[in-house]
């Protein structure tokens, strides 16, 4: 099983956003959707990432319209924007992320550093490893910013396909449901920040590997002739609303497709479910299902049952405070999302869902 570091504060906002589509209108062409549920460091869901290749061109991703610039003046000493790259072994654009800057060791070079420039908000670093199958031998990808190495970095299975270009933050196949891991996020900065990426594999006090996915060690550097790391470099967009302690931001991608968000739906507090009914549309719509203090994160025992028109889309989320992807909803139909607290709701817990069109 799965051990997840799930964030515990719960900052509600309002459940609506007011004239939220005429606001959203001037910002998602920019903006993307945050991840809010944080994987455990040694999370067995890794990013489906590719090679990555040390990146000395930078271009402008085409199909960004300019849009009037409100946001007055510059500050000064604000880091001057970044300028977003293409690359062949990533997608230089999902939902909120465009790259910035990706680097590629040999195979064999087993630890390896990217320079990440000054940026004005966080980024989002997804690391890739392949060349051996960290599941059946349990070699990791670990990761760290800044000079001070902690025993247990931000790690992820090696076994990438070094012929997919890497998505950032986001796994699944259409229809869905897609999940989400954060991978490692870094704060805004207004001066370079070395990352360093190590393969490694995790160990217990006698520095045996461990082989049990529940088993916490700590992350000790080893080598391998065929291994090959690197890691990408994405800027994270805004959000404009948080729902059940969620940050949304108005793009997520899935499926190499953007979807905008449009609106959402937010349950009573300890309420059990929450039901919304979706009257026919012209575009494929897309939904996240987030949730806050929805079981107690100490009993084990049940937790979110999420559905879609009764049975053709379920899944089951056994965390007090998570957001999942749906998924798609067909053009011409009515759909109903029904996510349910299996068991007695907490007296606080909020369900939520949030609603996407299609864009483009």
């Amino acid at each position: 099983m799965n051990v997840t570091d799930l964030r515990s504060a719960l900052h509600e906002q309002a459940d609506t956003v007011t004239d939220h589509n005429a606001a959203l209108r001037l910002v998602q062409v920019h903006a993307r959707v945050r991840v809010a549920r944080r994987r455990r460091i040694a999370g067995v869901a890794a990013l489906t990432v590719g090679a990555l290749a040390l990146v000395s061109a930078v271009a402008v991703l085409p199909n960004r319209a300019a849009e009037p610039d409100n946001t007055g003046p510059a500050d000064p000493s604000d880091p001057a924007p970044v300028p977003t790259i293409q690359h062949e072994n990533f997608v230089s654009h999902s939902g909120e992320f465009d790259l910035i800057a990706a680097k590629v060791g040999e195979p064999g070079q087993n630890t390896l550093d990217l320079t990440i420039p000054a940026h004005r908000g966080e980024v989002h670093v997804s690391m890739v490893c392949y060349g051996a199958n960290g599941r059946r031998d349990g070699y990791w990808v670990s990761g760290y910013a800044g000079d001070s190495r902690p025993a247990r970095p931000h790690s992820d299975w090696c076994g990438d396909d070094p012929n997919t270009p890497a998505v950032p933050a986001v796994t699944g196949s259409a229809p869905g449901p897609w999940n989400y891991g954060e991978g490692l996020t870094l704060q805004p900065a207004d001066g370079q920040v070395t990352f360093h990426l190590e393969l490694t594999r995790e160990v217990d006090e006698n520095g045996v590997p461990l082989d049990h996915p529940d088993s916490i060690g700590d992350y000790v550097p080893v080598s391998h002739p065929d291994v090959v790391l690197g890691a990408a470099v994405y800027t994270v967009a805004d959000p404009v609303t948080t729902v059940a302690g969620t940050e949304i931001r108005p793009l997520v991608g899935v499926d190499g497709q953007d979807y905008a968000y449009e609106e959402h739906r937010l349950s009573e507090p300890g309420k059990r479910e929450l039901t919304w009914r979706l009257e026919p549309s012209a575009e494929v719509r897309y939904y996240d299902v987030v949730a806050s203090d929805a079981k107690d994160p100490d009993k084990p025992g049940p937790g979110v049952a999420v559905s879609l028109d009764g049975g053709s889309c379920r899944s089951g989320y056994a965390f007090a405070q998570f957001r999942a992807g749906g998924c798609l909803l067909s053009p011409g139909e009515p759909h109903t999302i029904t996510v349910t607290i299996e068991g007695e709701p907490p007296k606080n817990a909020l369900l939520g869902v949030v609603l996407y069109g299609q864009t483009g």
